[in-house]
Parts: structure tokens; sequence; C-alpha cells
């Protein structure tokens, strides 16, 4: 009788444990793993969401960002310094930092896992040429690749999506891939997958700025574009 009853009370917390963690869904850190990007292997980061509910664990309205300033000064003086190493005449550049992200999708037997695989790039771009270009990062700011510079020719649309920080360069239909999705938005001390303390408002502000103008002569040129929202 007892071992039946022990038993029930395994089963029991089992059940528990299955169903509470597939109702409510599990973030999860993963251990870096490492990806080949011009020819330098960069850290990455990427995650686990099980998400089998929409009963809104992330759905409660978001705190003020908290981030240490001096921290954040001094992530912005290493990227620069990291920038200039990779790009010719890099103080020509207006700076910030964005991140991509790519994702998968996988059925489990008990929950579905999305794995989400975060790329961290110092975004660079001037006026003069009409020039960008991405410089990879690793999360601790010590490695970068070399400079990838956006063929300009094959873009035709610009796009800024405010509610996820989230600026679209949009190329020719045809052209090896879609665009470039990069999320310019803000991190603080807590953040769980970017580089944290980089809060950056007028750099964004300033890349924006600039956005609107290739907008603008993207339209001249015939291409039509999507409505611009800024906030």
């Amino acid at each position: 009788c007892l071992i039946k009853k022990g038993a029930k009370r395994r089963i029991f917390r089992w059940i528990c444990q299955v169903f509470l963690a597939k109702k409510w869904g599990i973030l999860i850190k993963k251990e870096s793993e490492s990806l080949i990007f011009t020819g330098l292997k960069i850290p990455r980061d990427y995650y686990n969401l099980a998400e089998v509910s929409h009963m809104g664990l992330f759905s409660r309205k978001p705190k003020e960002l908290v981030y240490d300033a001096k921290e954040c000064q001094n992530k912005k003086t290493q990227m620069r310094q990291m920038f200039n190493e990779a790009v010719e005449e890099g103080d020509g550049y207006e700076i910030l930092h964005a991140t991509q992200t790519s994702s998968k999708f996988e059925h489990g037997f008990i929950f579905d896992t999305n794995t989400t695989t975060f790329y961290h790039y110092i975004l660079g771009w001037r006026q003069s040429g009409d020039k960008i270009v991405l410089v990879q990062i690793d999360r601790d700011l010590t490695q970068h690749s070399e400079a990838f510079f956006v063929d300009m020719e094959a873009v035709t649309g610009v796009h800024y999506n405010p509610k996820y920080s989230q600026a679209s360069l949009i190329y020719r239909k045809g052209y090896s891939s879609y665009g470039e999705i990069l999320d310019i938005g803000d991190t603080g001390s807590k953040t769980m997958y970017g580089i944290a303390n980089t809060v950056q408002k007028e750099e964004r502000e300033a890349f924006l700025d600039y956005l609107e103008g290739l907008r603008s002569r993207l339209e001249q040129a015939g291409h039509k574009q999507e409505k611009w929202k800024r906030e």
C-alpha cells in the first residue's frame, strides 16, 4: 500500500511538472556555440522558448529600463574602437549596436520548442555615398569580424517597426536574400539575450533620420515604399 501511494505521488508530481511547464512555457538559456562569419568564429547566444499557450507570460506592461550609464558609455567606446579596426576611415561613420535573429521551430512529444539565435553587430552608416556596413561582434566585445558592406544598389525598400525598434532594408526581387532585419533597441543591465547596457536613443534617432532620407531617395527612383512610422 505504501509503495502504491509513493508511486502515485511520483506520477502526480510528473504530471504537474509536464503540464504546468506546458501551460506557462520555459525559457532556457543554452550554451554558446560558434558560427562562421567572414572567416571568423564569433560566439552566438541562443535560447529555447517552449510555448504552447497564449496565456501571456510576457504580456505584462514592460518596466522602466534599468541600466548603468557609465557601463553604457564604456560599451560604446569599445564598439567604436572595434569598428575602426574593421572599417577603413571608420571615424567617418556613425555607429550603433544592432541585433539580428533567426528562429527554428521544432515539434516535441510534450511541448514544442522555438530556438532563437542572436547575432550581434556594430552597424555603421555614412551619408556620403549612402554606405551601410555591419561588423559582427561577440557578446563580450572581445572579437569582431571583417566588415560586411550592404549592397546599396540592391536596396529597394526601407521599413521601421517602432513597436520592436526594428529597421529593415529590403532587397530587390531575385536578390540572394530578402534583406536585413535589424533590432536597434535598447538593453538594460539584466538583459537575457543582448549585450547589456546598450541604451542608444540618440544614435537610433540619427539612424532613423538617415533611413528617412534614404527612403525618400528610393521613392524618387520609382520604388514604392511602405507607410513610414517612427513612434
